[in-house]
């Protein structure tokens, strides 16, 4: 969440694609959190095809960052965004 609020404010995300993201995000964590910790059973039987399962859940976590990271090379790339040059000369947002 901190990650989409400061490339909002680097206009390296729009406002609308954060949101959606960030709920993306959240949605994501709830449902690999509650269904990764199934991997706790390992030592009980669980067998290895609910194993996997879950462990894919778990590993999808990451999946909203990469979304993220995609947008804001995209945008960066497609408004010739400089704000590199507005930060380094002290003409900031912040």
């Amino acid at each position: 969440m901190v990650v989409v609020f400061l490339f909002v404010r680097m206009d390296l995300l729009r406002a609308r694609i954060a949101t959606a993201i960030a709920l993306f995000s959240a949605i994501l964590f709830l449902v690999g959190g509650i269904l990764g910790s199934v991997h706790h059973l390992y030592f009980t039987g669980t067998s290895l095809a609910v194993l996997a399962t879950v462990a894919t859940f778990r590993g999808s976590e990451v999946v909203s960052l990469m979304f993220i990271n995609f947008e804001a090379s995209q945008n960066q790339e497609r408004t010739n965004n400089t704000w590199e040059k507005g930060y380094s000369a002290g003409k900031g947002r912040f």
